[in-house]
């Protein structure tokens, strides 16, 4: 993928910031059908974390469906993907429902049982350890909360999202279902009530 770069702090493959208007095109969220995914998951009320949100594509949907109670955070690697999201934000208004949130290289660290839904669209292959990365999000979790995978389906084999179901099951996620959405492989697995 031409967009595409080797980040020197992680030395992973990441999307890069030069090339987020990709992301923000209309017609990609429009044949991606996120909107209707974005309702088939969140309520109002939630927190909502985007994670690898790029340069947020998802986040006025998001917005929209926690409603005025809700919040979403949105967390990158890149601080220039992030600071894109501010602009945007602060644009529309809404930058008092949207925190933002730097990434490390291998971690996430968000603070555990902080968020209803994790969402990580497009961004799971990219990570480190996928492993050590839906552990992490198991832990972001509140009990009942849930967390949605959706990898691109031309890079993404079938094996490897059955591993990470293994690997959410391992750390008390339960799959709920496979919600479609276009050129994907897509999980949606559940916090149990009481963490073991």
């Amino acid at each position: 993928m031409a967009a595409a770069v080797d980040d020197a702090r992680s030395g992973e493959h990441v999307f890069d910031a030069r090339f987020a208007l990709l992301l923000d095109n209309p017609l990609r969220r429009w044949l991606m059908r996120q909107r209707k995914m974005v309702a088939e998951v969140v309520r109002a009320g939630m927190t909502v974390v985007d994670v690898g949100c790029g340069s947020a594509p998802l986040l006025f949907d998001l917005l929209r469906a926690v409603g005025p109670t809700g919040r979403v955070i949105c967390a990158d690697l890149q601080p220039a993907m992030l600071e894109r999201v501010e602009r945007k934000a602060r644009r529309r208004g809404a930058l008092d429902r949207v925190r933002l949130h730097q990434c490390a290289a291998d971690r996430v660290g968000l603070e555990p049982a902080c968020a209803d839904l994790v969402i990580a669209f497009w961004m799971v292959h990219e990570t480190p350890d996928s492993a050590s990365f839906i552990r992490e999000m198991a832990e972001t979790l509140r009990p009942g909360g849930e967390l949605l995978i959706v990898e691109p389906g031309h890079h993404v084999g079938p094996d490897a999202v059955e591993g990470y179901v293994r690997v959410g099951q391992e750390c008390g996620l339960e799959l709920m279902r496979r919600p479609k959405v276009r050129w994907s492989r897509t999980l949606l697995l559940q916090q149990g009530a009481v963490k073991a």
